[in-house]
Parts: structure tokens; sequence; C-alpha cells
């Protein structure tokens, strides 16, 4: 499901291959996107931090973004 989503695969098309609440998409998927930001504060390595802030940008796109108003 994750996968999915960060593979550009749009909402409802990921919800039709993995049936659950749009919201509990969303939920992990920011979820993760926190845990990967708390890697990327962790980690020295460019090399790695680049990957980090890929999959970031991967998942963090669509309803999954947290827009500042």
């Amino acid at each position: 499901m994750i996968a999915a989503w960060a593979e550009g695969m749009d909402l409802q098309d990921v919800l039709k291959k993995h049936p659950l609440d749009p919201g509990d998409l969303v939920a992990v998927c920011r979820q993760s996107i926190d845990l990967l930001r708390q890697i990327l504060t962790a980690v020295p390595q460019p090399s790695l931090r680049e990957k980090v802030t890929e999959a970031v940008n991967r998942l963090d796109r669509g309803v999954v973004r947290v827009t500042a108003e």
C-alpha cells in the first residue's frame, strides 16, 4: 500500500488494490513521513539522507500532504 502510493499510484487505484479507509492510508503515510524525518535528522551520510529525502517527497503528495493555510 505505501509502496504503491510512493510509486505514484493515485488514491482511487491504491484503495481499489488495498481496500481500507482513505483516512487510514493518509494516517499511515503521515506516520511514515514523520519517522523518515526523524531518521533524516539522525543520519550523517549524505547518500542515505538523499534517499530518505526522496522517500519523504514521494509519500508527501496529494491528500497526504499537510499544507499551512
